[in-house]
């Protein structure tokens, strides 16, 4: 779809984000966001997101809310180093410790026994501070 497209459907609307993953046990996992919204060019594409619906498994995508779109050729994250470049050159609403989710990330192969090692790789945090590896992700969205 792409980032202006993306910002020109959002950016003045009341939206919802919904995150949806599968993880390599064939467990589904889906998150609702309220207030989404990727605001224009001339802001980076900055990811606005709200709070999460309850019971909302994903609830750690709130701390990538305000962070400005980075790739390895636009570094706009907020860490020293490179978010973008150091996770597979990937693009992504990166904030200041790189991810809390990392939906573009490059699948892993397999399922990881230390979850730490998922870090590198499409993943996210749970609630209990254990890292998920995601075999496959979808982000979409609907508006009112």
């Amino acid at each position: 779809m792409g980032l202006k497209r993306l910002s020109s459907l959002t950016k003045d609307r009341s939206c919802k984000l919904i995150f949806e993953a599968m993880k390599f046990d064939g467990t589904a996992q889906r998150g609702i966001f309220k207030d989404f919204q990727v605001r224009g060019e001339d802001e980076n594409f900055k990811l606005r997101v709200g709070d999460a619906e309850p019971g909302n498994p994903m609830y750690m995508m709130k701390n990538h809310d305000n962070a400005q779109f980075s790739t390895f050729d636009r570094d706009n994250d907020k860490w020293s180093a490179d978010c973008s470049g150091y996770h597979g050159k990937t693009g992504w609403w990166y904030h200041d410790g790189c991810h809390n989710h990392n939906p573009n990330g490059i699948i892993a192969e397999k399922d990881f026994p230390n979850k730490d090692a998922c870090y590198n790789y499409c993943s996210s945090w749970t609630k209990q501070d254990k890292r998920v590896c995601w075999r496959a992700t979808r982000l979409s969205f609907i508006c009112a």
